[in-house]
Parts: C-alpha cells; sequence; structure tokens
C-alpha cells in the first residue's frame, strides 16, 4: 500500500461517512476488513509514520490550549492527533506547517481510530484475533517519542501560547469567543 493509498481510504471513509468522526470510524473499519493482512500491516505502518510527523512541540502548544491539558497526557494527545489524521491529508500538511489553523471546531478526541486495523483484522480472523500487533518501530524505523520533535516551546503558560496560536486562543484561551465543544 503506498502513502497515497492510505490517504485514499481514510478520505473515502470521511466522505461515505457525511463528516462524522463516529460513521468515518465504521466506514473506516469496513475499508480496512477488505484488506490482506500485509496491506492491513501497510495502513498501520502509514498511521504510525504520520503520527510521528505530528509529534512536534508546535502541535502539542496547540493541544495544549484546545484541551487546556498542561499536565500533557500523552494518551489524549495521540487521540488528538488520530482526529487530525482523520481530517485527512491536507489537514495534516497544515498542522505541521501551521498549527494555529487546526480545525479544532471539527476535532474530537478519537482513541478509537488507534484501533480499526485490530478490529478489522479481528473480524477477519475471528479465532486468531490477537496476532494482530506489528512491530512498527521494526517495520517504519521510526519509534514513538515520548518527547516531541522540533524545537520546544519556550512555554507553557496559556496566556503566552495564546500569542503563539491566536487564532486557536480566540476559540479556546481562557475567555473564549465560543466555548469548546470538546
Amino acid at each position: 500500500m503506498t502513502e497515497e493509498d492510505f490517504w485514499r481510504i481514510i478520505h473515502d471513509s470521511r466522505e461515505e461517512a457525511g463528516g462524522t468522526q463516529t460513521g468515518q470510524i465504521e466506514k473506516l473499519t469496513e475499508k480496512l476488513e477488505l484488506l490482506n493482512e500485509d496491506e492491513l500491516t501497510s495502513f498501520t505502518c502509514h498511521s504510525f509514520l504520520v503520527s510521528t510527523k505530528l509529534n512536534i512541540w508546535k502541535v502539542v502548544g496547540a493541544f495544549h490550549i484546545i484541551y487546556r491539558d498542561f499536565s500533557f497526557s500523552e494518551d489524549l494527545f495521540r487521540d488528538f492527533i488520530s482526529a487530525i489524521i482523520m481530517q485527512g491529508e491536507s489537514a495534516v500538511k497544515s498542522a505541521i506547517v501551521e498549527p494555529d489553523l487546526i480545525k479544532a471546531d471539527q476535532l474530537e478526541a478519537c482513541e478509537a481510530f488507534l484501533s480499526c486495523p485490530s478490529k478489522a483484522w479481528a473480524k477477519q480472523n475471528p479465532l486468531r484475533k490477537f496476532d494482530f500487533l506489528p512491530d512498527l518501530p521494526s517495520l517504519t524505523g521510526q519509534r514513538w517519542n515520548s518527547e516531541p520533535a522540533g524545537p520546544k516551546l519556550d512555554t507553557l503558560d496559556i496566556r503566552e501560547l495564546g500569542k503563539i496560536y491566536p487564532r486557536l486562543w480566540d476559540q479556546f484561551g481562557i475567555n473564549p469567543k465560543r466555548p469548546p465543544n470538546l
């Protein structure tokens, strides 16, 4: 599976679901059920690689404003990254270049995205449903780092982050123009 195939599956599942995240998870799982083991592993590898690209300090700063999570829950951050991936390739590229433009009003923390490949595997292989555990670091040559990449933020002070991410600050800061729906 190519990266283009990966993004086509993400895009098609979003389109078919009418943009709803719950529907997209269902459509994505259905599409993954049609893949063979190698393709499913490849999809999982592409997902992992995109996740590692989003694991950067610039995106962490946006996450802190949107979720007001200054203790930095790595699980919630991964769910946040998954929600960005589910928006598609252009959303991911935009988040990496200019995280202040993340369409946060369209995000819901999405832990279900990470389990779609294993659910598809379990449906295909009911007697071996727990056998789908690809060694992603070995397959991709990448590791998930608990320390995000890139230049570290000088501050995690919410008001200072508001200066770095003015658009997100207007939406989710201390006195947002509209309350978060997350």
